[in-house]
């Protein structure tokens, strides 16, 4: 069918003329021509078959996660071939379009979805990806697309209210995860009392639960004592237990892991020597570690960065 004749059907639908069906959403009645909607989808193929055996032309949409405003963009679709995913009705249209059986449209959903995961948005986005439907693959997809986003900016992350609302569970995923960039310990530190004192009531309880996923060991010195000025949490009895710790572990980390938590790279091949240096200064106290690792960058080569591991 031509645009130009399209375009003449949606004025006709918009002028409530000369349509052969009502499709009607959350109480609001959209009219429609069954030609052009049965084109785009089985779903309303299916429902046209059903209303001819009753004799009806109008039919209700009983699904709460189907928005009147975003049929009305599927429906805007349909008689101009394009969409436009306005922000706030994205995650509306995403699961209207699953429902309608709209895979073109729900495609554009996913990328845009994916494609607009940034720092503001990347905890709502993560949230909304969990309440889809659990048959729903994108759902999953979606949730890990920004949870490693999450761990990647970490750091820029510690203060965000989403990450300070987020449950106890998540916020330990986050920490104990391998792909975890922290950049350095303290920010890991910071974070558990960022997200303490945003509910220190019901999360203080949770305090020495969660400093079990910090190293202490990596901080800076005299870090726990300035920090301890400003941070009512951190009592007498919990300062010298994470002293002791650091005095009393090895300088190593407990895994490889480890170095990509501070944004390290660390080739596969250079495996073998490392755990053989992390064998050794385990039986080591912190002052006596004889061994030390520097990362320096090496030339570029096809537009990556390589490194060179010395002892």
């Amino acid at each position: 069918m031509r645009p130009d004749c399209l375009k003449t059907l949606n004025r006709q639908g918009c002028d409530q003329r000369d349509c052969d069906f009502i499709w009607k959403v959350n109480g609001e009645c959209m009219y429609a021509h069954k030609a052009v909607f049965a084109a785009h989808s089985p779903f309303f193929e299916d429902i046209y078959q059903l209303s001819e055996n009753d004799k009806e032309n109008i039919a209700t949409i009983k699904n709460d996660s189907v928005d009147a405003c975003a049929m009305k963009t599927i429906i805007d679709y349909l008689y101009n071939g394009e969409i436009k995913i306005a922000e706030d009705v994205g995650q509306s249209l995403l699961v209207t379009s699953n429902f309608l059986q709209m895979d073109w449209v729900e495609q554009q959903c996913k990328q845009q979805f994916k494609s607009s995961v940034e720092l503001g948005n990347s905890f709502s986005i993560w949230g909304f990806a969990g309440e889809l439907n659990a048959d729903c693959v994108f759902g999953e997809e979606l949730a890990d697309h920004c949870f490693r986003y999450i761990l990647r900016h970490f750091p820029q992350l510690i203060e965000d209210e989403g990450f300070l609302k987020l449950s106890i569970e998540k916020v330990e995923a986050i920490l104990t995860h391998d792909g975890l960039c922290v950049q350095n310990e303290e920010n890991a530190f910071k974070s558990v009392f960022h997200w303490i004192n945003y509910g220190p009531e019901g999360r203080k309880s949770y305090l020495g639960k969660l400093m079990k996923h910090v190293d202490s060991r990596l901080f800076k010195p005299r870090f726990l004592r300035d920090y301890a000025r400003s941070e009512s949490l951190l009592n007498k009895e919990l300062l010298r237990s994470l002293s002791n710790r650091k005095r009393k572990l090895g300088c190593w980390p407990d895994d490889i892991k480890a170095l990509s938590r501070y944004g390290i790279p660390f080739p596969a091949d250079h495996a073998a020597t490392y755990k053989s240096h992390k064998k050794a200064a385990n039986h080591l106290p912190l002052n006596e570690c004889t061994e030390s690792l520097t990362v320096s960058p090496m030339k570029e080569r096809s537009g990556s960065n390589c490194y060179l591991i010395r002892k």
